[in-house]
């Protein structure tokens, strides 16, 4: 339990709390994508001992912080720097409508942070809440021995540190929505930090993914970096599991067969925006995140890299030595997480020309024209695609892709006849996944029985916007089987 004098204690200790300056970028390329978050003193940088910026009332008003300024606000100061009973579980305030929102793709905006002017106070239980957390806060910060837990979350030897989080964990479970509101849009940098902080310690793994996607927005430098910084231990143990969220798995990219799904959806837009952002540190925060993103997702990190690899490559042509190193790391780093797949074994070279062909290289290896998986076919846009499609189409015209057939096939009620277009012997057929023989019956389960309603049913779905569609035929077994094509026009 945390007392008044431990309260005060955590005021005093505040003004020596070292702020992530100049350096800090350097620990998150030297060591971050660690399995632990370093010390910054173990990259051989020593931070700067400034003295911390007000961050409380004062940040806006020129006032000191903590300092009351009439007997009645020092009153309610006391008051609320008392320890909680236990109630910490009281409702907030329903806070009205954000107008700050997360960027998303395709940043057709301005770059910009939040802009958080709400200065409406929590309830008296709330702010005691945010005060032990900022509390805890300060203790890892400035402990010279800084780790992680078994969950990737901040974790130093410290008895008080220990009985801080052990003591308001489970208050958090339902805090994570007014969190948000505090980090999206509360003016009080103290609030703001604590709820970045709080919300990695939240038990639903889910809510602390959304949270941390909050970080690369907030206004304030230090409340940002510090808040990536921790959550990105947590990232790197999370991102690559799969499947259930009582069973997660963690599955090879090259493994035959169909792959469950990611366990915990992850918003990377915020931390891809930083790659827009004006400062060259910022960006290099962005870059840090890709990297992470590449060792434990490189299937996802690859689309994201590729949809926006405008504001990417310009990384590797940059004045700045910094942000083409690290461009050249992460175009590395997902060569090797892919080389089972791409077969490319060198590494990315240096001069920027030769590191521009072989990114493009590794992009359409990973991405070709049109790569088959089982049953999915993706389609992405490009020449290739382009002969092959020109070539079905006038096939189809042609009217020599094939001819109408029927075939019995047995169901579980017995046999039925199903009817479609037997294929004849094309090679172009190889290239989609199909092949001479096969009876295709349905396109997104409306019949095809004559060959030209093929381009012109694929046509109209296209023009709906529908970029993906099923087709169903029968096999040399007389299975009935599905394929599942995905257009990906160019971004």
């Amino acid at each position: 339990m945390v007392t008044d004098s431990e309260i005060e204690k955590e005021k005093r200790q505040r003004m020596s709390m070292p702020a992530p300056r100049r350096g800090l970028w350097m620990a998150v390329m030297a060591g971050l994508l660690g399995s632990h978050l370093p010390t910054v003193e173990a990259q051989g940088l020593q931070p700067h001992a400034v003295q911390a910026r007000q961050q409380g009332d004062g940040a806006q008003t020129g006032k000191p912080t903590g300092q009351a300024t009439n007997p009645e606000q020092r009153a309610k100061e006391q008051a609320a720097s008392r320890p909680l009973l236990g109630k910490t579980s009281q409702k907030a305030q329903r806070p009205a409508q954000s107008q700050n929102v997360l960027p998303k793709w395709p940043f057709d905006k301005p770059f910009r942070y939040f802009n958080p002017i709400q200065r409406a106070e929590p309830k008296p239980g709330i702010v005691r809440l945010l005060r032990r957390l900022d509390f805890a806060r300060a203790l890892y910060i400035r402990s010279k021995k800084r780790g992680t837990d078994v969950h990737g979350r901040p974790s130093i030897q410290s008895k008080e540190f220990t009985e801080i989080i052990a003591a308001i964990q489970p208050q958090l479970r339902n805090m994570q929505a007014y969190f948000l509101y505090l980090m999206r849009d509360h003016a009080k940098i103290t609030y703001r930090r604590a709820a970045h902080f709080g919300c990695l310690y939240i038990p639903d793994m889910r809510q602390v993914f959304e949270a941390i996607s909050y970080a690369p927005c907030d206004p304030d430098r230090d409340t940002r970096q510090y808040a990536m910084l921790m959550g990105a231990p947590i990232l790197r143990k999370y991102l690559p599991q799969r499947g259930p969220e009582d069973k997660p798995v963690t599955v090879d990219l090259d493994s035959k067969g169909p792959k469950p799904p990611y366990t915990w959806p992850f918003d990377s837009d915020p931390y891809l925006n930083l790659l827009r952002a004006p400062a060259v540190e910022e960006r290099l925060y962005g870059l840090s995140f890709l990297r992470i993103f590449a060792a434990t997702r490189p299937d996802e990190a690859a689309e994201q890299i590729r949809r926006m690899d405008r504001f990417f490559l310009d990384g590797l042509v940059s004045p700045n030595k910094d942000i083409a190193k690290v461009t050249r790391f992460v175009i590395n780093d997902l060569a090797i997480a892919t080389r089972s797949i791409t077969g490319i074994q060198e590494d990315c070279p240096k001069k920027p020309e030769e590191a521009t062909a072989f990114f493009h290289k590794l992009m359409h290896k990973l991405f070709p024209d049109i790569r088959i998986r089982g049953g999915l076919v993706d389609l992405h846009e490009g020449a290739e695609l382009r002969q092959v499609l020109d070539k079905l189409e006038t096939l189809c015209k042609e009217n020599k892709l094939g001819f109408r057939d029927s075939q019995k096939i047995g169901t579980k009620g017995g046999q039925r006849l199903a009817r479609g277009i037997r294929l004849r012997d094309y090679p172009v057929l190889t290239k989609i996944g199909l092949e001479a023989g096969l009876l295709v019956t349905a396109i997104n389960g409306s019949p095809i029985l004559d060959p030209k309603e093929i381009p012109k049913l694929v046509g109209l779905l296209w023009k709906a916007r529908q970029h993906a569609f099923a087709l169903t035929f029968i096999d040399d077994k007389g299975q009935e089987r599905v394929l599942q094509y995905r257009y990906k026009p160019k971004q």
